[in-house]
């Protein structure tokens, strides 16, 4: 399923399951259709299993604040459910997304 882009819609939110190597958890995401990554808060990756600190690859990120070096995880499992946007009709749902 897809809908049309509306830049008047609002914030595009997706529901994520992430699994790790200790759990899971359920998260939503932000979807920001211009970024090649997706980022999750490292608090949450703590969580399922994954530490951070001890990722021996780290990538460029530009934010609104300034350049920031962040490490590169990949994790076990990440499925995205349905994504709405934040001011839309309910019928307006797709499948995919990918970034926070």
């Amino acid at each position: 399923m897809s809908f049309a882009f509306d830049p008047d819609s609002g914030l595009i939110v997706v529901r994520c399951e992430l699994r790790g190597p200790s759990g899971e958890a359920i998260l939503r995401l932000a979807l920001d259709t211009g970024a090649t990554r997706t980022t999750i808060n490292a608090a949450m990756l703590t969580a399922i299993g994954y530490d951070p600190a001890l990722s021996p690859e780290r990538f460029q990120v530009t934010m609104g604040s300034g350049v920031e070096y962040v490490p590169r995880i990949v994790v076990e499992k990440m499925r995205t459910h349905a994504l709405r946007r934040a001011k839309s009709r309910p019928d307006h749902v797709a499948s995919t997304a990918q970034t926070l």
